[in-house]
């Protein structure tokens, strides 16, 4: 981050106690949740090493719409949901490997989960923290012209990134085993 973005950090910060409480919220949280107002349809153009479902999950994980808004990027885990369901998980390389993320899910995923384990708890579990919330920011007339500066100079990187999915259903580890490749 630059000497600016800093700067505009903590202006941001210093606008309004809600805005310290955000950051603080942010910052303590394990992960990072983003539940989208849309769906980013699929667009079919006819490859077919494409899969039009999978690009638009791939586009709406990384950016988003406008730019890159709703998201916090550097989360260990960040994950976004849009209105259908569709959800998506990022991990932020940082603090472990992300692939480390990935096999956690795919994980909890693949393992079946057993409620009888729990039926004889005699604990109860912790009550920390507030839950989920949403965060609004207490923003100045400066801060949203450098918002919408941020998000043109995005919407122009995100247009020129390649952010495809080919899927190769005839070269793969069997095709090599079988090859000898």
């Amino acid at each position: 981050m630059n000497q600016a973005d800093w700067q505009n950090r903590e202006k941001i910060i210093h606008l309004s106690p809600q805005n310290r409480d955000n950051f603080n919220s942010i910052s303590t949280s394990l992960i990072a949740l983003s539940l989208d107002p849309y769906t980013i349809p699929g667009v079919t153009d006819g490859d077919p090493l494409r899969s039009a479902a999978v690009d638009a999950q791939t586009r709406n994980a990384a950016c988003g719409l406008d730019g890159g808004r709703n998201r916090w990027l550097d989360k260990a885990i960040s994950v976004m949901v849009e209105t259908h369901g569709r959800t998506s998980l990022l991990g932020e390389h940082s603090p472990v490997d992300a692939i480390v993320p990935s096999n956690i899910v795919n994980y909890a995923v693949a393992e079946p989960f057993d409620n009888d384990q729990f039926k004889n708890l005699t604990t109860s579990l912790p009550q920390e923290g507030n839950g989920w919330k949403r965060l609004d920011w207490v923003i100045d007339d400066s801060m949203k012209k450098e918002i919408g500066e941020c998000q043109e100079r995005n919407k122009a990187i995100i247009a020129d990134s390649d952010n495809s999915n080919l899927l190769w259903g005839e070269f793969a580890t069997e095709w090599i085993k079988k090859n000898g490749t």
